[in-house]
């Protein structure tokens, strides 16, 4: 037996995705349920929310679409999926398939108040002038300030420089820092008018300067991407808080 599709409200980008699931969810159901998330992220709310109260699961294979979806949303720079109200035997499993212990909240409630409390933005219009990569550093050096992050500033420094030096060099249009934390991971992306996609030549850290940015960007996060928008584009990085 499979749970019907999971159901829910739409968000947008000012408000959370809530999908509520239940019955007995198997291999087949979780491929499914797979499609379902990945499609609320792909519209970029403020996150997304699955509610699983009323689901059982029907062993380990199964459990297994949790950690992976977690996995997944995080290449959605600053949209969080949240795991709330599992039963204590669905917990377990989505544990054992993880290997170790996943964000799960009692709630729904509680999981969107950590989102309130941890969810601080930070944008910034950045022109293609010289000297637009100084002021995105500075920007993060205030915001690491303010956040009580002083471990990360320096990492967050380089990537900030990198990734506004990159558009300032490369798309040549006015771009938008912005800095997002988030339970765990602080998110710096930059939005530009451009559709080229940046690329990470394989081999070593070059010596030369050029071409070393997305190298030290790899190098000092726990994951970096570019996401295509209309218009344009994003280049992230995440970094451990």
């Amino acid at each position: 037996m499979s749970p019907p599709p999971p159901t829910g409200r739409a968000g947008s980008r000012q408000e959370p995705v809530v999908l509520t699931v239940g019955g007995v969810l198997d291999v087949a159901a979780g491929a499914a349920l797979c499609r379902s998330v990945l499609a609320c992220l792909a519209r970029e709310p403020v996150a997304v929310v699955v509610e699983l109260s009323g689901m059982t699961v029907a062993g380990r294979d199964a459990a297994a679409v949790f950690p992976a979806l977690l996995r997944s949303a995080e290449t959605w720079p600053g949209t969080p999926l949240l795991l709330c109200a599992a039963r204590p035997a669905a917990a377990a499993l989505i544990a054992a398939a993880a290997g170790g212990p996943v964000p799960m909240f009692a709630t729904v409630a509680d999981g969107l108040a950590t989102l309130r409390h941890h969810d601080d933005l930070i944008s910034e219009l950045i022109l293609p002038v010289r000297g637009a990569a100084r002021r995105a550093r500075d920007v993060v050096t205030d915001a690491c300030a303010r956040w009580a992050l002083p471990r990360l500033s320096a990492s967050a420094v380089l990537v900030a420089g990198e990734l506004v030096g990159n558009a300032v060099a490369h798309a040549r249009t006015e771009a938008t820092l912005q800095l997002r934390l988030r339970p765990r991971l602080l998110y710096v992306g930059v939005f530009d008018g451009a559709d080229t996609r940046p690329v990470l030549h394989p081999g070593p850290l070059p010596t030369a300067p050029d071409g070393r940015g997305l190298h030290l960007v790899r190098l000092v996060s726990a994951r970096w991407g570019c996401v295509p928008r209309a218009g344009g584009k994003v280049v992230w990085a995440a970094l451990r808080t």
